[in-house]
Protein backbone atom coordinates (compact mmCIF):
# COMPACT_ATOMS: atom_id res chain seq x y z
CA UNK A 1 0.00 0.00 0.00
CA UNK A 2 1.06 3.66 -0.37
CA UNK A 3 -0.07 5.32 2.75
CA UNK A 4 2.42 7.76 3.27
CA UNK A 5 1.58 9.47 0.12
CA UNK A 6 -1.69 9.80 1.50
CA UNK A 7 -0.53 11.00 5.18
CA UNK A 8 1.31 13.73 3.04
CA UNK A 9 -1.25 14.59 1.00
CA UNK A 10 -3.63 15.24 3.71
CA UNK A 11 -1.11 17.07 5.60
CA UNK A 12 -0.52 19.67 2.74
CA UNK A 13 -4.16 19.84 2.60
CA UNK A 14 -4.43 21.18 5.92
CA UNK A 15 -1.39 23.01 6.34
CA UNK A 16 -0.83 25.57 3.54
CA UNK A 17 2.23 26.87 2.13
CA UNK A 18 5.93 28.91 2.66
CA UNK A 19 5.91 32.17 1.91
CA UNK A 20 8.43 34.06 0.44
CA UNK A 21 9.67 30.25 -0.48
CA UNK A 22 12.85 32.58 -1.89
CA UNK A 23 13.80 33.65 1.80
CA UNK A 24 14.72 30.27 2.40
CA UNK A 25 16.96 28.99 -0.67
CA UNK A 26 18.71 32.89 -0.30
CA UNK A 27 20.88 33.97 2.39
CA UNK A 28 20.74 32.28 6.15
CA UNK A 29 23.16 34.18 7.83
CA UNK A 30 23.18 34.04 11.38
CA UNK A 31 20.57 30.97 11.15
CA UNK A 32 23.54 28.75 11.56
CA UNK A 33 25.77 29.00 14.66
CA UNK A 34 28.20 26.17 13.51
CA UNK A 35 28.31 22.95 11.49
CA UNK A 36 30.31 19.80 10.87
CA UNK A 37 29.94 17.35 8.19
CA UNK A 38 26.65 15.67 8.88
CA UNK A 39 24.87 18.12 11.52
CA UNK A 40 24.58 21.82 12.54
CA UNK A 41 23.30 24.13 15.73
CA UNK A 42 20.78 26.72 15.15
CA UNK A 43 21.42 29.98 16.42
CA UNK A 44 18.74 28.81 18.79
CA UNK A 45 20.62 25.46 20.05
CA UNK A 46 18.69 23.04 17.92
CA UNK A 47 20.15 20.63 16.60
CA UNK A 48 20.27 19.17 13.01
CA UNK A 49 21.30 16.05 11.17
CA UNK A 50 21.98 15.09 7.64
CA UNK A 51 23.82 13.06 5.59
CA UNK A 52 25.74 10.06 6.68
CA UNK A 53 23.38 10.42 9.80
CA UNK A 54 20.10 8.93 7.22
CA UNK A 55 18.54 12.47 6.45
CA UNK A 56 18.52 13.96 2.82
CA UNK A 57 18.19 17.56 4.09
CA UNK A 58 18.40 18.93 7.60
CA UNK A 59 15.67 17.49 10.14
CA UNK A 60 15.61 18.59 13.84
CA UNK A 61 16.44 16.11 16.36
CA UNK A 62 14.16 16.32 18.76
CA UNK A 63 15.19 16.61 22.32
CA UNK A 64 18.46 17.73 22.07
CA UNK A 65 18.14 21.67 23.03
CA UNK A 66 20.65 24.35 23.89
CA UNK A 67 23.42 22.69 22.02
CA UNK A 68 26.54 24.75 21.35
CA UNK A 69 29.18 22.43 20.05
CA UNK A 70 29.02 19.04 17.59
CA UNK A 71 31.41 16.41 18.18
CA UNK A 72 32.11 13.22 15.84
CA UNK A 73 30.06 9.78 16.35
CA UNK A 74 26.42 11.74 17.96
CA UNK A 75 28.55 13.82 20.75
CA UNK A 76 27.44 17.19 21.78
CA UNK A 77 28.27 19.75 24.19
CA UNK A 78 25.09 21.58 25.87
CA UNK A 79 25.30 25.23 26.92
CA UNK A 80 25.81 24.04 30.47
CA UNK A 81 29.16 22.35 29.92
CA UNK A 82 27.23 18.67 29.85
CA UNK A 83 28.28 16.03 27.46
CA UNK A 84 26.11 14.04 25.47
CA UNK A 85 25.36 11.28 23.06
CA UNK A 86 22.50 10.08 21.16
CA UNK A 87 22.35 7.33 18.14
CA UNK A 88 19.52 5.87 16.05
CA UNK A 89 17.17 3.52 17.48
CA UNK A 90 14.89 2.06 15.25
CA UNK A 91 11.40 1.12 16.93
CA UNK A 92 11.53 3.68 19.44
CA UNK A 93 9.07 6.59 20.10
CA UNK A 94 11.25 9.59 18.60
CA UNK A 95 13.67 6.82 16.35
CA UNK A 96 16.74 8.02 18.40
CA UNK A 97 17.92 7.72 22.01
CA UNK A 98 19.57 10.38 23.89
CA UNK A 99 21.66 10.24 27.24
CA UNK A 100 23.97 12.51 29.07
CA UNK A 101 27.61 11.15 29.89
CA UNK A 102 27.59 11.84 33.23
CA UNK A 103 31.07 13.01 35.34
CA UNK A 104 32.70 14.36 32.33
CA UNK A 105 32.05 18.29 31.72
CA UNK A 106 33.21 21.24 29.41
CA UNK A 107 34.61 18.54 26.70
CA UNK A 108 36.81 19.78 23.58
CA UNK A 109 37.14 16.94 21.25
CA UNK A 110 35.72 13.50 20.76
CA UNK A 111 37.75 10.83 18.99
CA UNK A 112 35.88 7.86 18.12
CA UNK A 113 38.49 5.61 15.79
CA UNK A 114 40.24 2.37 16.14
CA UNK A 115 37.50 0.47 17.90
CA UNK A 116 38.32 3.57 20.99
CA UNK A 117 36.34 6.82 22.12
CA UNK A 118 38.17 9.25 23.76
CA UNK A 119 37.32 12.41 25.16
CA UNK A 120 38.91 15.85 25.95
CA UNK A 121 37.79 18.31 28.39
CA UNK A 122 39.23 22.14 28.69
CA UNK A 123 41.35 21.17 31.33
CA UNK A 124 43.35 19.01 29.16
CA UNK A 125 42.47 15.65 30.23
CA UNK A 126 41.82 12.27 28.11
CA UNK A 127 38.79 9.81 29.34
CA UNK A 128 38.56 6.34 27.62
CA UNK A 129 35.35 4.59 27.13
CA UNK A 130 35.66 0.98 28.68
CA UNK A 131 36.24 -1.79 26.91
CA UNK A 132 33.77 -3.85 27.93
CA UNK A 133 30.57 -1.12 27.81
CA UNK A 134 28.01 -2.31 25.43
CA UNK A 135 27.56 1.61 23.57
CA UNK A 136 28.38 4.88 24.66
CA UNK A 137 25.23 5.63 26.66
CA UNK A 138 25.82 2.70 28.56
CA UNK A 139 29.22 3.41 29.03
CA UNK A 140 31.87 4.39 32.21
CA UNK A 141 34.58 6.42 30.74
CA UNK A 142 37.61 6.77 32.64
CA UNK A 143 40.82 9.40 32.91
CA UNK A 144 43.34 7.91 31.05
CA UNK A 145 46.92 7.43 33.47
CA UNK A 146 50.08 9.51 33.09
CA UNK A 147 48.67 11.94 30.40
CA UNK A 148 47.24 15.60 31.14
CA UNK A 149 47.31 19.24 29.74
CA UNK A 150 46.40 17.66 26.54
CA UNK A 151 45.63 20.07 23.79
CA UNK A 152 45.09 17.80 20.96
CA UNK A 153 44.93 14.25 20.45
CA UNK A 154 45.29 12.16 16.49
CA UNK A 155 44.86 8.14 15.29
CA UNK A 156 47.32 6.99 13.03
CA UNK A 157 46.04 3.11 12.32
CA UNK A 158 45.81 2.38 16.23
CA UNK A 159 48.96 4.88 17.22
CA UNK A 160 47.31 7.35 19.53
CA UNK A 161 48.99 10.31 19.53
CA UNK A 162 49.13 13.55 22.02
CA UNK A 163 50.36 17.30 21.81
CA UNK A 164 50.58 18.87 24.72
CA UNK A 165 50.42 22.18 26.03
CA UNK A 166 54.07 22.14 26.86
CA UNK A 167 54.77 21.58 23.18
CA UNK A 168 55.94 17.88 23.89
CA UNK A 169 54.29 14.60 21.70
CA UNK A 170 53.21 11.47 23.95
CA UNK A 171 52.17 7.98 22.24
CA UNK A 172 50.50 4.81 22.80
CA UNK A 173 48.52 1.91 21.49
CA UNK A 174 45.36 0.84 21.32
CA UNK A 175 45.86 -0.49 24.39
CA UNK A 176 46.66 2.59 26.65
CA UNK A 177 48.81 0.72 29.06
CA UNK A 178 52.00 2.44 28.26
CA UNK A 179 52.68 6.28 27.43
CA UNK A 180 56.27 6.86 25.71
CA UNK A 181 57.42 10.78 24.99
CA UNK A 182 58.86 11.64 21.67
CA UNK A 183 62.16 12.94 23.30
CA UNK A 184 63.10 14.11 19.42
CA UNK A 185 60.15 16.44 19.73
CA UNK A 186 60.27 19.58 21.20
CA UNK A 187 58.34 22.86 20.98
CA UNK A 188 55.75 21.13 18.85
CA UNK A 189 52.70 23.28 17.82
CA UNK A 190 50.24 21.18 16.09
CA UNK A 191 49.97 16.82 15.10
CA UNK A 192 48.22 15.05 12.36
CA UNK A 193 47.97 11.39 11.26
CA UNK A 194 51.66 10.25 11.53
CA UNK A 195 53.25 14.48 10.63
CA UNK A 196 53.99 17.24 13.49
CA UNK A 197 54.45 20.61 13.01
CA UNK A 198 57.42 22.18 15.12
CA UNK A 199 57.34 25.75 16.57
CA UNK A 200 60.05 26.31 14.54
CA UNK A 201 58.96 25.71 11.00
CA UNK A 202 59.74 22.03 10.45
CA UNK A 203 57.85 19.14 9.74
CA UNK A 204 58.63 15.92 11.36
CA UNK A 205 56.91 12.30 10.28
CA UNK A 206 57.75 8.83 11.53
CA UNK A 207 58.56 6.02 8.80
CA UNK A 208 56.17 3.44 7.89
CA UNK A 209 57.39 0.85 9.55
CA UNK A 210 56.87 2.41 12.86
CA UNK A 211 53.64 0.11 13.49
CA UNK A 212 55.33 -2.81 13.95
CA UNK A 213 56.18 -4.13 17.40
CA UNK A 214 59.04 -1.60 18.13
CA UNK A 215 57.14 1.65 17.10
CA UNK A 216 57.54 2.70 20.72
CA UNK A 217 61.56 3.32 20.29
CA UNK A 218 61.33 4.44 16.39
CA UNK A 219 62.13 8.16 16.01
CA UNK A 220 60.04 10.82 13.98
CA UNK A 221 62.04 12.18 10.99
CA UNK A 222 62.63 15.63 9.74
CA UNK A 223 60.58 15.98 6.54
CA UNK A 224 63.79 17.25 4.02
CA UNK A 225 63.11 20.07 1.36
CA UNK A 226 60.11 21.91 2.99
CA UNK A 227 60.80 25.62 3.93
CA UNK A 228 59.71 27.26 7.08
CA UNK A 229 56.13 25.92 7.46
CA UNK A 230 52.81 27.15 9.11
CA UNK A 231 50.08 24.79 8.84
CA UNK A 232 50.04 20.48 8.02
CA UNK A 233 47.49 18.08 7.23
CA UNK A 234 47.49 14.56 6.39
CA UNK A 235 44.85 11.51 6.38
CA UNK A 236 47.51 8.81 7.59
CA UNK A 237 48.81 8.66 3.73
CA UNK A 238 49.16 11.67 1.93
CA UNK A 239 50.94 15.18 3.53
CA UNK A 240 49.81 18.83 2.45
CA UNK A 241 51.71 21.81 4.06
CA UNK A 242 51.77 25.32 3.87
CA UNK A 243 54.82 27.81 4.05
CA UNK A 244 55.20 31.00 5.73
CA UNK A 245 54.25 32.60 2.69
CA UNK A 246 51.01 30.71 1.98
CA UNK A 247 52.52 28.12 -0.59
CA UNK A 248 51.08 24.49 -0.77
CA UNK A 249 53.47 21.47 -0.21
CA UNK A 250 52.78 18.08 -1.11
CA UNK A 251 54.33 14.62 -0.40
CA UNK A 252 53.04 11.19 0.12
CA UNK A 253 50.62 9.08 -1.58
CA UNK A 254 48.83 9.09 -5.13
CA UNK A 255 46.43 6.70 -6.17
CA UNK A 256 45.33 4.88 -9.41
CA UNK A 257 43.05 1.93 -10.32
CA UNK A 258 40.06 1.24 -7.86
CA UNK A 259 39.17 -1.68 -6.01
CA UNK A 260 40.79 -4.63 -5.98
CA UNK A 261 42.84 -2.93 -8.76
CA UNK A 262 43.88 -0.03 -6.31
CA UNK A 263 47.36 1.33 -6.24
CA UNK A 264 49.28 3.82 -4.18
CA UNK A 265 52.60 5.74 -5.34
CA UNK A 266 54.71 6.92 -2.75
CA UNK A 267 55.96 10.50 -3.51
CA UNK A 268 59.10 10.94 -0.53
CA UNK A 269 60.41 14.13 -1.61
CA UNK A 270 58.04 17.37 -1.01
CA UNK A 271 56.64 19.08 -3.91
CA UNK A 272 55.53 22.61 -4.26
CA UNK A 273 52.69 23.06 -6.33
CA UNK A 274 53.05 26.00 -7.91
CA UNK A 275 49.16 26.96 -9.80
CA UNK A 276 47.55 27.82 -6.55
CA UNK A 277 48.59 30.67 -4.22
CA UNK A 278 47.30 32.57 -1.14
CA UNK A 279 46.51 29.46 0.75
CA UNK A 280 44.95 29.81 3.71
CA UNK A 281 43.84 25.77 4.49
CA UNK A 282 43.89 22.86 2.58
CA UNK A 283 43.13 18.68 2.60
CA UNK A 284 42.75 15.71 1.14
CA UNK A 285 38.68 15.02 -0.10
CA UNK A 286 38.69 11.80 -2.14
CA UNK A 287 41.43 11.87 -4.83
CA UNK A 288 41.40 15.13 -4.75
CA UNK A 289 43.44 18.18 -3.43
CA UNK A 290 41.61 20.80 -1.94
CA UNK A 291 42.78 24.37 -1.66
CA UNK A 292 40.86 27.24 0.39
CA UNK A 293 42.71 30.70 -0.45
CA UNK A 294 42.33 33.60 1.39
CA UNK A 295 40.27 35.37 -1.43
CA UNK A 296 37.94 33.32 0.27
CA UNK A 297 37.94 30.60 -3.43
CA UNK A 298 38.42 27.18 -3.27
CA UNK A 299 39.98 25.14 -5.66
CA UNK A 300 40.64 21.14 -6.82
CA UNK A 301 43.92 19.13 -8.10
CA UNK A 302 43.60 15.31 -8.41
CA UNK A 303 45.72 13.09 -7.13
CA UNK A 304 44.42 9.96 -9.16
CA UNK A 305 48.32 9.84 -10.80
CA UNK A 306 51.37 8.12 -10.34
CA UNK A 307 53.43 11.30 -9.59
CA UNK A 308 51.79 14.46 -8.18
CA UNK A 309 53.84 17.17 -10.58
CA UNK A 310 54.70 20.88 -9.46
CA UNK A 311 52.35 22.38 -12.36
CA UNK A 312 49.21 20.09 -11.16
CA UNK A 313 46.26 22.19 -12.48
CA UNK A 314 43.93 23.53 -9.79
CA UNK A 315 39.92 23.81 -10.93
CA UNK A 316 38.44 26.28 -9.58
CA UNK A 317 35.28 24.41 -7.49
CA UNK A 318 33.58 27.73 -5.65
CA UNK A 319 34.02 31.26 -4.13
CA UNK A 320 32.71 33.48 -1.91
CA UNK A 321 33.85 31.08 0.81
CA UNK A 322 33.85 31.71 4.69
CA UNK A 323 34.47 28.16 6.23
CA UNK A 324 35.25 25.27 4.74
CA UNK A 325 34.89 21.14 6.67
CA UNK A 326 36.87 18.45 5.06
CA UNK A 327 35.95 15.10 4.93
CA UNK A 328 37.26 11.43 3.49
CA UNK A 329 34.69 11.73 0.65
CA UNK A 330 33.09 15.06 0.54
CA UNK A 331 33.27 18.59 2.32
CA UNK A 332 30.89 21.18 3.11
CA UNK A 333 31.67 24.86 2.31
CA UNK A 334 30.04 27.73 3.90
CA UNK A 335 29.20 30.94 1.64
CA UNK A 336 29.59 34.46 2.93
CA UNK A 337 25.57 34.51 3.25
CA UNK A 338 25.44 32.13 5.84
CA UNK A 339 24.57 29.05 3.41
CA UNK A 340 25.80 25.58 3.66
CA UNK A 341 27.03 23.99 0.10
CA UNK A 342 28.28 20.07 0.19
CA UNK A 343 31.07 18.84 -2.63
CA UNK A 344 32.65 15.79 -3.55
CA UNK A 345 31.01 12.33 -3.16
CA UNK A 346 27.28 14.09 -3.11
CA UNK A 347 25.74 10.23 -2.74
CA UNK A 348 27.81 9.99 0.45
CA UNK A 349 26.40 13.19 1.40
CA UNK A 350 22.89 12.57 0.35
CA UNK A 351 22.20 16.11 -0.72
CA UNK A 352 19.31 16.01 -3.38
CA UNK A 353 21.10 17.38 -7.09
CA UNK A 354 24.33 18.01 -8.39
CA UNK A 355 27.14 15.38 -9.78
CA UNK A 356 29.68 13.92 -7.60
CA UNK A 357 33.03 16.00 -7.60
CA UNK A 358 31.32 18.53 -10.26
CA UNK A 359 29.50 21.61 -9.15
CA UNK A 360 28.78 22.33 -4.92
CA UNK A 361 25.07 21.77 -4.04
CA UNK A 362 23.40 23.79 -1.77
CA UNK A 363 22.09 22.05 1.57
CA UNK A 364 18.68 23.40 2.09
CA UNK A 365 18.04 25.28 5.19
CA UNK A 366 17.03 23.88 8.62
CA UNK A 367 13.42 25.13 8.34
CA UNK A 368 11.39 23.81 11.41
CA UNK A 369 7.62 23.42 11.70
CA UNK A 370 5.76 24.53 14.81
CA UNK A 371 2.16 23.38 14.99
CA UNK A 372 -0.26 25.55 17.23
CA UNK A 373 3.34 26.59 19.16
CA UNK A 374 4.73 22.74 19.34
CA UNK A 375 7.43 21.99 17.63
CA UNK A 376 6.87 18.93 15.01
CA UNK A 377 9.09 15.84 14.81
CA UNK A 378 9.40 15.36 11.13
CA UNK A 379 10.53 11.88 9.22
CA UNK A 380 12.65 14.19 6.95
CA UNK A 381 13.41 18.15 7.18
CA UNK A 382 11.59 20.84 4.82
CA UNK A 383 12.54 20.69 1.26
CA UNK A 384 12.21 23.95 -1.11
CA UNK A 385 11.88 23.22 -4.66
CA UNK A 386 11.14 25.85 -7.45
CA UNK A 387 10.39 28.79 -4.74
CA UNK A 388 7.99 26.47 -2.47
CA UNK A 389 8.10 24.64 0.55
CA UNK A 390 7.68 20.76 0.69
CA UNK A 391 7.36 18.84 3.67
CA UNK A 392 5.81 15.18 5.20
CA UNK A 393 3.56 15.56 7.95
CA UNK A 394 2.39 12.17 9.06
CA UNK A 395 3.15 13.23 12.60
CA UNK A 396 0.90 16.03 12.54
CA UNK A 397 -2.01 14.39 10.45
CA UNK A 398 -2.29 11.74 13.25
CA UNK A 399 -2.82 14.34 15.59
CA UNK A 400 -5.37 15.73 13.97
CA UNK A 401 -7.26 12.02 14.26
CA UNK A 402 -8.24 11.96 10.85
CA UNK A 403 -9.72 8.40 9.20
CA UNK A 404 -7.61 6.63 6.46
CA UNK A 405 -8.99 4.02 4.53
CA UNK A 406 -7.55 1.90 1.34
CA UNK A 407 -9.54 -0.04 -0.82
CA UNK A 408 -6.70 -2.36 -2.26
CA UNK A 409 -8.82 -3.67 -5.64
CA UNK A 410 -9.40 -0.17 -6.78
CA UNK A 411 -6.16 1.43 -5.32
CA UNK A 412 -8.36 4.35 -3.74
CA UNK A 413 -7.45 5.95 -0.53
CA UNK A 414 -10.12 7.82 1.26
CA UNK A 415 -8.87 10.49 3.87
CA UNK A 416 -11.61 12.00 6.07
CA UNK A 417 -11.94 14.77 8.85
CA UNK A 418 -15.07 14.92 10.37
CA UNK A 419 -16.42 17.98 11.63
CA UNK A 420 -19.59 19.25 14.15
CA UNK A 421 -20.87 20.99 11.01
CA UNK A 422 -20.75 18.20 7.56
CA UNK A 423 -20.02 21.58 5.46
CA UNK A 424 -16.28 21.78 7.56
CA UNK A 425 -16.15 18.32 6.94
CA UNK A 426 -12.92 17.14 4.60
CA UNK A 427 -12.81 14.08 2.18
CA UNK A 428 -9.86 13.44 0.08
CA UNK A 429 -10.09 10.37 -2.48
CA UNK A 430 -6.98 9.48 -4.37
CA UNK A 431 -7.38 7.36 -7.04
CA UNK A 432 -3.58 5.67 -7.73
CA UNK A 433 -5.07 4.02 -11.02
CA UNK A 434 -5.46 7.40 -13.08
CA UNK A 435 -3.35 9.45 -10.92
CA UNK A 436 -6.51 12.17 -10.24
CA UNK A 437 -7.55 13.73 -6.04
CA UNK A 438 -10.93 14.98 -5.52
CA UNK A 439 -11.57 17.05 -2.67
CA UNK A 440 -15.25 16.94 -0.39
CA UNK A 441 -16.03 15.31 -4.59
CA UNK A 442 -14.57 17.68 -6.82
CA UNK A 443 -11.56 17.72 -9.11
CA UNK A 444 -8.01 19.20 -7.71
CA UNK A 445 -5.16 19.78 -10.06
CA UNK A 446 -2.14 20.39 -8.28
CA UNK A 447 0.31 22.79 -9.31
CA UNK A 448 3.57 20.51 -8.63
CA UNK A 449 3.69 17.25 -8.70
CA UNK A 450 4.55 14.51 -5.74
CA UNK A 451 8.08 13.22 -4.98
CA UNK A 452 9.66 11.44 -1.99
CA UNK A 453 12.73 11.47 -0.05
CA UNK A 454 13.85 8.88 2.56
CA UNK A 455 10.77 7.18 2.38
CA UNK A 456 8.77 10.16 3.33
CA UNK A 457 6.39 11.45 0.41
CA UNK A 458 6.30 15.37 -0.13
CA UNK A 459 3.40 17.88 -0.94
CA UNK A 460 3.57 21.53 -1.72
CA UNK A 461 2.09 23.61 0.98
CA UNK A 462 0.58 26.64 -0.84
CA UNK A 463 -2.87 25.22 -2.59
CA UNK A 464 -3.85 23.82 0.46
CA UNK A 465 -3.57 26.52 3.00
CA UNK A 466 -5.83 28.95 0.19
CA UNK A 467 -7.67 26.13 0.21
CA UNK A 468 -8.83 25.43 3.58
CA UNK A 469 -7.50 28.56 5.05
CA UNK A 470 -4.76 27.27 7.76
CA UNK A 471 -2.69 30.53 8.53
CA UNK A 472 1.04 30.09 7.51
CA UNK A 473 3.94 32.30 9.10
CA UNK A 474 7.05 32.29 7.78
CA UNK A 475 9.76 33.33 10.31
CA UNK A 476 12.77 33.37 7.63
CA UNK A 477 15.22 34.93 10.43
CA UNK A 478 14.19 31.87 12.83
CA UNK A 479 13.92 29.47 9.89
CA UNK A 480 10.64 28.66 11.21
CA UNK A 481 7.15 27.86 9.85
CA UNK A 482 4.54 28.45 12.24
CA UNK A 483 1.25 26.97 11.16
CA UNK A 484 -2.17 27.87 13.17
CA UNK A 485 -5.38 25.70 12.53
CA UNK A 486 -8.33 27.05 14.89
Amino acid sequence: MRKPLVYAVLSALLFGSLAPAASAEGAQDGLIASYTLGSLIKSDGTYWIWGENGKSVPTQLHGLTNVTQAFSDGYVEKKDGSLWHWEGKPGSPTGYEIQEIKGIMHPVDVLASSGKVLVLDVEGRVYKMAEESAGPDSAAYALVDGIADVVKMEDDGGIFSFLKRDGSVWRSDAKFDYLWQSTELGGAVDLQQGIVLQQDGTVYDWPESYQSGDWPHIPAQAVAGLPAVRAIWSNGRTNLAIDNENRLWFWGMTVTGASDGTTYHRQAVPVLLANVKNVQSASIVGRAIVAFTKEGKVYQASIERETMPSNAEFKPIAGGISEVRDGRGYMMLQKTDGTLWGWGDINFLRVEGGDDYDSPVQLPAPIEVVLNGESVALSNGVIVRSGQAFIPLRSVFEKLGAKVSWDNESKIATVERAAADPADSVKVQLNFKTGTMTLNGSPVQLQNGLFSAEGSTYLPLRFISESLGAKVDWQAKQGKIAITMA
